[in-house]
């Protein structure tokens, strides 16, 4: 299984471990992981912008996912699927790597449930999906 973990699914993982670190913990063991630079770079904003870390601190955490994940470089179009123009950059890498899913705390991707061929799922609806059974 190809998933897609949005930023904030990362973000709450990396500072606030708890469900979104098992759902990521699970998924790096069970299945492939992707992200694109974009994604990553968007990430390495917040964490040093919003939550305040240092640029090494940031990176640091950055080497840790790039371990348990593969970093693509889709140049396939960006779609026009959402009303955040960011989120487009997730649809992007999932037309690229034809995703199973993107897990999501994002409103915007979770009310579409599903890009193409991508399941779009919070953290606990993957859990129940695919762990608890």
């Amino acid at each position: 299984m190809k998933v897609i973990f949005d930023t904030n699914v990362l973000l709450s993982s990396l500072l606030f471990p708890g469900f979104s670190t098992k759902v990521y913990d699970f998924c790096a063991v069970s299945y492939n992981i992707f992200s694109s630079d974009w994604l990553l770079d968007e990430l390495s904003r917040k964490l040093t912008g919003k939550f305040k870390l240092t640029d090494e601190e940031a990176e640091e955490y950055l080497n840790l996912l790039k371990q348990r994940m593969s970093v693509v470089h889709p140049f396939n179009e960006r779609p026009n699927a959402c009303r955040d123009a960011d989120d487009n950059h997730v649809h992007q890498l999932a037309d690229y790597i034809w995703a199973d899913c993107i897990i999501t705390g994002d409103k915007d991707l979770l009310i579409l449930e599903k890009y193409q061929e991508t399941q779009i799922l919070s953290p606990r609806q993957f859990y129940t999906s695919y762990i608890e059974r």
